[in-house]
């Protein structure tokens, strides 16, 4: 996924979500193609809220489940990691999906 997404590689990082349990970052929010990571250290399933406005609004997928998932830049988006597990949203569309 590294390989084929710009935003992974080289792209500037912004922290959203810094705790011991979770951590939540964008990456190329000046790329056509973002990338949100959300990362959990918990033992149990944990909630993790992006915050509005801090990832580009719009449709993401999963690119590890194909779920789909909808960021908000007017409220709070709260999505739950499986216990020691990780995300890598892609907005819809994105060429590495």
């Amino acid at each position: 996924l590294r390989a084929c997404s710009p935003a992974l590689r080289r792209s500037d990082r912004r922290a959203a979500v810094v705790s011991k349990q979770a951590y939540a970052f964008v990456r190329g929010t000046s790329e056509p193609w973002p990338a949100v990571v959300l990362l959990s250290a918990a033992g149990a399933p944990t909630a993790v809220t992006v915050p509005a406005g801090w990832a580009p609004a719009g449709r993401f997928v999963d690119a590890l489940t194909a779920e789909g998932v909808e960021l908000s830049a007017a409220s709070p988006t709260p999505l739950v990691l499986a216990p020691l597990s990780y995300r890598v949203l892609l907005r819809e569309g994105d060429p590495c999906l």
